[in-house]
Formats: C-alpha cells, sequence, structure tokens
C-alpha cells in the first residue's frame, strides 16, 4: 500500500494505554517500560483524549476501558478494524469490570485480540502480551466483522465454504525485532490480502442474498424481497465505494440476472415489474 511504503515506520513500540483511574493507568504504564525498552505509551483517562489518540496515531497495541463515562467504545474498536492502513491490525486488549459488558456490548464481535477483567494484575498483562506475541490468531473477515477467528471448530470444508481467513502482522514481535523494510512489506501485503478478502466477502454476500430471493419463487413474501434488496443494494453501494481493484463487470452482470429473477417473482405474483433495484424499496 502506498502510504505504509512512504512512510518512516516508528521502531518505538506505540501503545495506547486508556483508563480512567490515574492509579491504575501510572502501574500498568510503569510496567510497560520495564518490560519493553523502545516502548512509547500514549495514555489518556477521558472519553475525547482516548478518542483523539485511537484516531489520530498509529499504533501497535491498545490496552483500553470497555467503556468511558459509560459509553462503550466498542463501534470506535470496529471502526478501526475497517480502517484501511496499520489500525486494522493493532493489537487490541479490552478491559471490563463487570462480565456482563461482554454480552450487552458484544465485546466478541467488535474485533478485539484480548478481554480483560478487572482488577488486574501485573502479571496477567504480561502474560496475555506474551502470548499475543507468539500467538497472535489469524483474522476472519466478513463483511459484518474483522478480526481474530474466534470460533472454536473448524469444518472440514472451511476454505471452500468457511469465512476468509488471513494472516495478521504482530506488531509486538515486529518492533522487538525491528526491521523497517521487512514490517512495510509485510503490512503492505496484509493491506492487499484484506482488501481482496474484503471483496471477496462482499460478493460472496451478494451470492448469499441471490440465493434467498431467488427462493421467494416458491413460496412469495413481499416484505422479505423489499428486505433482500434492500440489503443488496447496501452491499452494492459499498463496493462502489471501495477504491480496492475489483471486477466490476462481474457484478454487474449478477445484478442484471438478479433483476430478471425479481420481475420475474412479481410478475407470478401480480405485481409490475420493476426498472432497477432501487424501485423495489419504493413499493
Amino acid at each position: 500500500m502506498d502510504d505504509v511504503a512512504k512512510k518512516i515506520i516508528s521502531s518505538h513500540l506505540n501503545i495506547a494505554l486508556l483508563i480512567e483511574n490515574n492509579i491504575v493507568r501510572a502501574n500498568i504504564a510503569y510496567a510497560l517500560r520495564k518490560k519493553y525498552d523502545n516502548v512509547h505509551i500514549y495514555d489518556a483517562g477521558t472519553a475525547s483524549t482516548s478518542l483523539k489518540i485511537l484516531q489520530d496515531e498509529d499504533l501497535d497495541v491498545i490496552i483500553s476501558l470497555v467503556k468511558f463515562e459509560g459509553v462503550p467504545i466498542t463501534s470506535v474498536i470496529k471502526s478501526l478494524r475497517n480502517t484501511e492502513g496499520t489500525k486494522q491490525f493493532s493489537i487490541i486488549m479490552l478491559l471490563i469490570y463487570d462480565t456482563s459488558d461482554i454480552d450487552e456490548y458484544n465485546l466478541f464481535d467488535c474485533g478485539s485480540d484480548d478481554i480483560i477483567i478487572m482488577p488486574v494484575s501485573i502479571k496477567l498483562i504480561y502474560d496475555r502480551l506474551d502470548n499475543l506475541e507468539k500467538n497472535r490468531k489469524p483474522f476472519v473477515v466478513t463483511r459484518d466483522y474483522i478480526g481474530p477467528d474466534r470460533r472454536k471448530s473448524k469444518r472440514d470444508d472451511d476454505k471452500s465454504e468457511g469465512p476468509l481467513v488471513i494472516t495478521a502482522p504482530n506488531p509486538i514481535s515486529n518492533k522487538i525485532k525491528y526491521n523497517e523494510n521487512a514490517i512495510k512489506k509485510q503490512y503492505e501485503k496484509f493491506n492487499n490480502d484484506m482488501n481482496d478478502a474484503k471483496v471477496k466477502a462482499y460478493i460472496k454476500q451478494l451470492h448469499w442474498y441471490s440465493v434467498k430471493i431467488s427462493d421467494l419463487q416458491t413460496i412469495f413474501d413481499l416484505n422479505k424481497l423489499i428486505e433482500y434488496a434492500a440489503r443488496t443494494i447496501e452491499i452494492i453501494s459499498d463496493l462502489n465505494n471501495f477504491t480496492h481493484k475489483w471486477n466490476k463487470s462481474e457484478v454487474d452482470t449478477f445484478i442484471e440476472e438478479l433483476h430478471k429473477i425479481i420481475n420475474k417473482i412479481l410478475e407470478e405474483n401480480g405485481h409490475n415489474p420493476i426498472n432497477n433495484l432501487e424501485d423495489l424499496t419504493k413499493i
């Protein structure tokens, strides 16, 4: 990726430490400086400063509370995983005080690498970081989720039917064994792999909705037809806004065929045909 190729990759291990409690934050920061000689810590105890750090800085590791002043940051974490560039593969550790937060805020769906229940010992922080340095999980890429592969079991047909899985860079080991050119090549490969995987995930979902629409030829449901058409339009819009190279003619042909199927279903059930998919959402 051009942005990565042009920029200088810092030799510092850049860690964001986003915790409201000043004493807890200072103790963890002290411990991280003892563990890593090349660490640079961005610390914050408020929501506004934390968000600014997440948006502005190139971060290798993010250690953050799940919520600040009662407001969860999971949507921000999810957006980072969808942001083209180095932020996509930051190692993210979320801290929680209440295990009910896991379900309430869908923590496993935002793309974090790890979840730690507070209060936490320095040894546990060390152990989790060491584990992520050596055993970081590959990333799953779908239209709705980008992040570590949390599936407990793999199907035999994963390669053909399951979600797309790619190897994510490991910012901790990269900065411990620093080689700027090697890191750039790794980051560029990951971004290309990620973009390819996103396009495939979008097209895969288009085909899924096509099957659902075709099924309505047997049992007609106008509301479902409108819903599936709206989802299809959203995916096409995402593809059109995507800067990475993809086969537009293939998708255009797919839309034409889908349009014919929809009009056939409508006419067979006493409805007028439509000129394009958007017309269906206005019925």
